[in-house]
């Protein structure tokens, strides 16, 4: 039973040490000097989530985002969507 109680002792002492050293472990980036523009947000409704040089024109950076692209000015042009 002296036994049991030991291994409950080493072990919450190795848990509260993980938590105590993985705290500093979600640090924020300034990722501000890594990107030109960006934009999030809702298109239904228009909400901008956030923006970083929103207005600012930039080329496309992935294939991915040329369809969306696409998609987008074809939902302008039929009057689906605004810009």
């Amino acid at each position: 039973m002296n036994s049991n109680r030991r291994l409950k002792k080493v072990t919450l002492l190795l848990l509260i040490a993980i938590l105590l050293t993985s705290i500093n472990g979600f640090a924020t980036i300034d990722i501000s000097s890594d990107i030109r523009a960006a934009v999030v947000g809702d298109a239904a409704p228009g909400e901008v989530f956030y923006q970083f040089n929103g207005d600012e024109t930039v080329e496309i950076a992935s294939v991915t985002k040329i369809m969306t692209y696409l998609l987008a000015r074809e939902a302008i042009a039929e009057g689906k969507a605004s810009f």
